[in-house]
């Protein structure tokens, strides 16, 4: 079997959530963020409980990046990073 890539697509709140952090956080959540295009459910990941759309998310220091996977297209879109409330 191949080896399957994902594609990585920032919707545009989640590029407005970066665009708020610090450039070093901004550094860390793209370098995690990246890592789903090669295992889009890596260990850790949480499936989001009452969400019609299957989101997921991971934990990246303080911050959460909550994102779709889309198989039939092979990409991964996220849709926020966020500070958990």
């Amino acid at each position: 079997m191949a080896d399957r890539r994902y594609q990585i697509a920032f919707a545009a709140s989640a590029q407005d959530a970066l665009a708020k952090l610090t450039p070093a956080h901004q550094r860390r959540i793209r370098r995690a963020v990246d890592g789903l295009g090669s295992e889009p459910r890596p260990r850790g990941a949480v499936l989001l409980t009452g969400t019609e759309s299957r989101l997921w998310r991971i934990r990246v220091g303080d911050y959460r990046a909550i994102y779709a996977i889309d198989v039939d297209r092979l990409e991964v879109l996220v849709i926020g990073a966020r500070i958990p409330s």
